[in-house]
């Protein structure tokens, strides 16, 4: 019997996390799963806005935009800034960008998803990863996948 299969368990159980890690990525990954805490960092994507601005941009009351960013924060996601009365809100770094785009691109790959629009293209630019593969887009008359 070879010890091949045993050997890639062992491995495989080695690389599973512990069960609180575990479940700490699992909230993380819910947390961020949300449509429209995925549309607020794709907006702070930019720069800093306050919650107005914010509201404005994603068409949602500032009460639901402000929930929604006190979840963000407490997972250290976005971060704020007092400006006199007025607190303004950006991604706490460039892991969060690359977090968000690397999921993005592959399910772009496979052509579940567009690339973001106009100038909102532009900021997401240059945190790709660098794989040398490039984002699949459909032939003209081409049928997408469902």
């Amino acid at each position: 019997m070879s010890s091949r299969p045993a050997d890639a368990v062992r491995k495989a159980r080695e690389s599973v996390p512990a069960p609180e890690p575990l479940a700490a990525l699992g909230d993380f990954f819910k947390l961020i799963g949300d449509p429209t805490r995925l549309g607020i960092l794709h907006a702070l994507a930019p720069g800093e806005l306050c919650v107005r601005d914010l509201s404005e941009a994603l068409g949602m009351s500032e009460s639901a935009t402000s929930h929604q960013l006190a979840l963000l924060r407490r997972a250290r996601m976005v971060k704020a800034r007092r400006a006199g009365r007025s607190v303004y809100y950006g991604l706490c770094d460039r892991h969060v960008r690359q977090l968000v785009d690397a999921a993005r691109v592959h399910l772009a790959e496979g052509g579940a998803v567009a690339r973001p629009r106009g100038d909102a293209a532009a900021h997401w630019r240059g945190s790709e990863p660098r794989s040398g593969s490039r984002e699949r887009r459909p032939k003209e008359g081409a049928r997408r996948a469902p």
